[in-house]
């Protein structure tokens, strides 16, 4: 659409932003049934949903009263750690399910790696990643933090783009985050991403949780990165690196803007959804300049290499920025549509 024109990427051709939908194929053989199925599951979903968002809460409190019984464990961390982790686990992979992820397609992909360290690798799997190790994916969701939240409890953050500091928020905070209005500058307790690994290394809290991008995409492409990356040591904090895909036919469980809640009920009223999840684990090749390099510190440039050939994406030159002057823009177009429509109601009466 021309109005979307100005954030379309010139390079990729691309709109990182606009929200997608589906679109109905005249080659597929259910094309001349499915307006039907739409409309029956349109008068159906919403009520379904509703029922499974009313479990998904329950779950959630639940959840968290027995996650609370692990603060008897607070003076041993291991202990309490494997509580919170399959506390985690048993309650998230519920919630997925209800939400119509009930496979989740994973897989662990090698690059630039001799025949050695792939063999190596092989002996390592996702459950592997431990407290202080650094976790970066791409964002289109918040589904990608129910994710990560069942298989590792991680600690999250929020970027402070103008700043490139970090501050860690709570799984509700995070999930509450996300596509609401990117945030470029905040103040309050922001620390480097060395400072937040470092932390939960020595305190076995988990993983640490960077979604690069520093706000969500529509799932069509990467956005620009934020370079948060100074001074981490990746010998000392192993970074791997996620890519997060949902392949739709009806509705697209990307959430860019909009009503959060309406877009859950969406989610909810599909009869199942997809996920599709390419891990490539750390190895020092990623990151090594040369065989004689002791310490590795990790560059963006590296990241945005891996996480293209992981995701299978394209790169655009768009950031935080834009999708702040693109929401700016959604906004007005909707406060102005609901002008407009109210205008023309008293003028009818």
């Amino acid at each position: 659409m021309q109005k979307y024109a100005r954030w379309k990427d010139p390079i990729t051709g691309i709109n990182p932003f606009l929200p997608t939908k589906a679109r109905l194929d005249d080659r597929d053989p259910l094309a001349l049934v499915k307006p039907y199925l739409w409309s029956f599951k349109k008068l159906v979903g919403p009520l379904l949903s509703v029922a499974k968002l009313g479990v998904v809460a329950i779950l959630f409190g639940v959840g968290y009263l027995v996650m609370s019984i692990g603060f008897v464990y607070s003076a041993v961390p291991a202990m309490k750690r494997a509580w919170t982790v399959g506390v985690a686990f048993v309650f998230g992979r519920l919630s997925l399910a209800l939400l119509g992820f009930y496979y989740i397609d994973k897989e662990q992909v090698w690059l630039k790696k001799s025949l050695r360290e792939k063999q190596e690798l092989k002996k390592t799997t996702v459950d592997s990643i431990e407290s202080g190790d650094l976790i970066i994916a791409n964002h289109s969701s918040y589904v990608d933090i129910l994710y990560l939240f069942t298989l590792y409890a991680p600690v999250f953050t929020e970027i402070s783009s103008e700043t490139k500091l970090l501050r860690t928020v709570s799984f509700v905070e995070a999930m509450m985050r996300t596509g609401e209005y990117p945030t470029l500058n905040n103040p309050n307790d922001t620390q480097t991403l060395a400072q937040i690994c470092k932390h939960a290394k020595e305190h076995r809290l988990g993983p640490v949780v960077v979604f690069a991008e520093g706000t969500t995409s529509n799932g069509r492409a990467l956005l620009k990165l934020v370079d948060v990356f100074d001074g981490l040591d990746v010998t000392q904090h192993h970074v791997h690196v996620f890519g997060i895909r949902y392949p739709f036919e009806d509705f697209s469980p990307s959430y860019i803007v909009g009503g959060k809640l309406s877009h859950l009920i969406g989610l909810g009223a599909q009869w199942y959804n997809n996920l599709d999840v390419k891990v490539c684990m750390y190895s020092p090749s990623l990151f090594r300049k040369s065989v004689e390099q002791e310490g590795i510190e990790l560059s963006k440039e590296a990241i945005e290499s891996i996480l293209v050939q992981t995701t299978k994406l394209k790169m655009t030159s768009l950031g935080v920025s834009d999708k702040k002057d693109f929401f700016d823009f959604w906004m007005d177009k909707d406060t102005s549509g609901a002008s407009n429509q109210s205008t023309t109601d008293k003028k009818t009466q």
